[in-house]
């Protein structure tokens, strides 16, 4: 838990260096931004029954902050919580699309019948968002996640097919394809 509160610290204290390390443009014929907030959603994920949802506000140029959320059911996992939050850093002539960094904390929890675990992740990565369609968003990210706690593996046998899910572990890659409206 202590290492928890200390990630969690450490990403609040690298969120205000990021904005405070901003240059402030005075200059008035600058484009005025088209949007500050995004909600989106990835598609993948609400067609395997597990729907997340995310909300980002755009707090300078080229830094967002955001907060997520997600429940459901993934194959054969129930998912108890998912939530968490991120900066993002976007680089590039257009800040409202293009190239950007991300990190983050996330906190996850799953059921398998009777058996629960749940893991508390570090994650930083970087993708692409594109807003060619505006006011729809098109977002990929790929990442690695850091985590403490021990790996925990669920396994359930179905005919010839056995089904496995791992939670925690300290390194694990992931990646998402997000769908947002911008306004």
């Amino acid at each position: 838990m202590f290492r928890k509160i200390i990630l969690g610290l450490l990403l609040i204290i690298f969120a205000f260096t990021l904005l405070s390390a901003q240059e402030v443009n005075t200059i008035v014929t600058e484009k005025k931004a088209p949007y500050r907030h995004t909600i989106s959603t990835d598609p993948l994920m609400l067609i395997f029954g597990s729907p997340n949802f995310n909300y980002e506000l755009r707090v300078t140029r080229n830094i967002a902050v955001s907060g997520f959320m997600g429940f459901g059911k993934l194959l054969f996992v129930d998912i108890t919580k998912n939530y968490g939050a991120y900066v993002k850093g976007y680089f590039g002539s257009d800040p409202y699309s293009g190239l950007f960094l991300q990190g983050g904390i996330t906190d996850i929890g799953i059921e398998v019948g009777d058996e629960k675990a749940e893991a508390f992740y570090t994650f930083v990565g970087g993708g692409y968002r594109t807003t060619r369609f505006y006011p729809l968003a098109v977002e990929v990210f790929s990442g690695l996640l850091f985590s403490g706690d021990e790996k925990v593996s669920f396994e359930e046998v179905s005919g010839n097919i056995t089904k496995t899910v791992d939670i925690g572990g300290p390194v694990r890659y992931g990646g998402s394809i997000t769908l947002g409206f911008c306004f």
